[in-house]
């Protein structure tokens, strides 16, 4: 059975790029805000892996993430942050918060799919 990665991304580019970057590899689901994300999941549905941008209106990447890690049902579910605000700090409250990486962008497509087999395959997370 294919693997579910869901991509919560408000740019509409960097959705359809990511999109094309695992298409055929992974069933794709994509929401534009971290409401929809939390609200698909709610919805009995429970991805493998979770990609995030952090700016996001309504709700930004950093609560998100906050959330899915205080969920019990979730919790393990391995997340990627990808985000143009690379500073340290930034990086770091990420993974204190529980994310399992954090890709800067722009970003290298390969770099971003080998990290996402990778996760996926080393999770013994199954939905």
């Amino acid at each position: 059975m294919r693997k579910t990665v869901l991509i919560v991304e408000d740019h509409p580019f960097m959705r359809s790029l990511l999109i094309q970057l695992f298409i055929g590899k992974y069933n794709i689901t994509c929401v534009d805000n971290a409401i929809s994300a939390l609200q698909w999941m709610d919805s009995n549905n429970t991805p493998n892996l979770i990609i995030s941008d952090l700016l996001m209106p309504e709700m930004d990447g950093f609560e998100l993430l906050n959330s899915i890690r205080a969920s019990s049902f979730f919790q393990k579910v391995p997340i990627i942050i990808l985000s143009g605000l690379n500073k340290s700090q930034n990086r770091m409250r990420c993974l204190k918060l529980g994310a399992d990486d954090f890709i800067p962008k722009p970003f290298n497509p390969d770099e971003l799919l080998f990290k996402v087999n990778k996760l996926i395959q080393s999770t013994y997370y199954e939905n």
